[in-house]
């Protein structure tokens, strides 16, 4: 099974408590050990998501995330991309 956060496009513009908690959840599955069952998306789906009209993007994650993510909660950079590579490459394709 995978733990899926969407919506971390709109990360700069949650408030303290929604980022905190988000943040504190993601921080908390890795510390358990679970990291290879997480999985992080933006989801561009409005107007306002669009880079062009001040939302986040779609490369949002890809640009941003790693530096955010570290900043915040210490990730590396083999767990950024064991979470943005590796796990929906196993997710898709059944890989072990």
């Amino acid at each position: 099974a995978f733990v899926l956060f969407d919506r971390m496009g709109m990360l700069p513009t949650f408030n303290e408590f929604e980022r905190n908690r988000t943040l504190g959840h993601i921080k908390m599955i890795i510390d358990a050990g679970y990291i290879e069952n997480l999985l992080l998306s933006h989801d561009v789906c409005y107007r306002s998501d669009y880079a062009m009209n001040g939302g986040a993007g779609y490369d949002y994650l890809s640009t941003q995330g790693m530096a955010i993510l570290e900043g915040e909660i210490g990730l590396t950079e083999e767990q950024f991309h064991t979470i943005m590579h590796r796990n929906p490459r196993r997710l898709l394709t059944g890989e072990a």
